[in-house]
This record gives C-alpha cells, sequence and structure tokens, in this order.
C-alpha cells in the first residue's frame, strides 16, 4: 500500500467490466444514502495521457471513443444520511460540485476519480476530509432554476484557493423517465434532472 491505494501496477491488458443499464452491485454494506436533484453533467474529451498523471496508483484512464473524459458535475444533494438513521433535514440538504475523471482498476471495475468536491456545508466538508480523506472544499453555493434553464454558482471559501469558482447555466432541462437511460456518456451538452445515489462499501 502506498498513500492509502494499491502500489502501482501494470494494468493495460485489463478488460473493463461491461457498461449496461444497470449499475454492478458493489460489496460491503451500504453506509450512506444520498437524492440528487437538479443535476447537470458535462463532459469534455482530453488526452489519456495527459490525465494518466492523476490516477490512484492501481487504476488506469477508463477510455471511451479514444479520449478520457473530464466531468463538471453541479446539483443539490437533499436528504444525505448514514446508516439506518433519519435523513437530517437541513444538514443533509446542500449544493455540490464535483470535478472528476473515470478509471478502471487491476479487476476491470468502473469508477469514478474525484479531483475535487465543493460543497455549501461546512460540517459536511469536514466529515468527509477526517472520515473518508476526500478532497472536499467548503463554498458558497447556489442552484437556481428559472425559464427552463437552471444557473449554479459557486465560490470556494475554504481551503484556498479563496474565491476560485464560476458560473454555470445548463438550458433545456430535461427531466428523467422512467427506463430511460443514455446510450453514450454525456458530452459537452449539459443534461439535467434527478438521481438516487447509494455509497456501498466500508470507509477504509
Amino acid at each position: 500500500m502506498r498513500g492509502g491505494y494499491p502500489a502501482r501496477v501494470d494494468l493495460t491488458g485489463t478488460t473493463p467490466e461491461p457498461v449496461g443499464a444497470t449499475a454492478t452491485t458493489l460489496p460491503g454494506r451500504t453506509f450512506m444514502s444520498q437524492c440528487w436533484r437538479d443535476v447537470t453533467f458535462v463532459h469534455w474529451r482530453a488526452d489519456p495521457e495527459l490525465v494518466a498523471p492523476l490516477m490512484p496508483p492501481g487504476t488506469r484512464v477508463d477510455v471511451y471513443d479514444g479520449a478520457a473524459w473530464v466531468g463538471l458535475i453541479p446539483f443539490r444533494m437533499l436528504g444525505a444520511r448514514i446508516g439506518p438513521a433519519p435523513a437530517a433535514p437541513w444538514l443533509g440538504t446542500f449544493a455540490e460540485t464535483n470535478v472528476r475523471l473515470y478509471g478502471v482498476d487491476e479487476s476491470g471495475r468502473r469508477g469514478v476519480v474525484f479531483l475535487s468536491l465543493d460543497a455549501s456545508r461546512l460540517a459536511v466538508v469536514l466529515a468527509a476530509r477526517l472520515a473518508f480523506g476526500l478532497p472536499y472544499s467548503w463554498a458558497r453555493m447556489r442552484v437556481r432554476e428559472d425559464a427552463g434553464q437552471i444557473e449554479y454558482t459557486t465560490r470556494r471559501r475554504w481551503p484556498g484557493p479563496r474565491g476560485a469558482g464560476g458560473r454555470l447555466v445548463a438550458g433545456q432541462v430535461v427531466r428523467r423517465r422512467s427506463g430511460h437511460v443514455p446510450q453514450s456518456p454525456t458530452r459537452q451538452r449539459p443534461h439535467t434532472g434527478g438521481a438516487r445515489l447509494r455509497v456501498q462499501g466500508s470507509p477504509a
């Protein structure tokens, strides 16, 4: 082990798990439940060789259509809770934005590599950094829907760089339809709607 990750290994011959309409069941118990709303997925193509140094040891870049993909995902978190405990109405509801890459480990499992996560609840940021070692930052954030568009604004407060952030306006709000699965990853066209997320495993 090195830096909390497995030692770097040669993954060039690893075959990634297939992509389907249903996510692969993760081992371990479910220790956190979340509900996402007003989600926008914005992705940019990137050269896999430029992205590779950012991947944790024991993983490689998940290449799709000949490229790595860098994602910017802003949303509203609703009713986050730990284990069987009831959702905290104020603490568990907040705005968040994450910047991510996509990777494959030595077993071929696909996953998300977070480069940064900004959230508007300081207590959540501190807990996530201490308990899970996630790169959360505290930010002043707002999510507002008007005339079929959703506007996200964020301005980082702690840790620095203080004031970093920006504004994203996503047009053509799309509400998720039951059973609808996109046929390919989102590119530079934003899609918004609702999603539910369960975090499984153990907080190693």
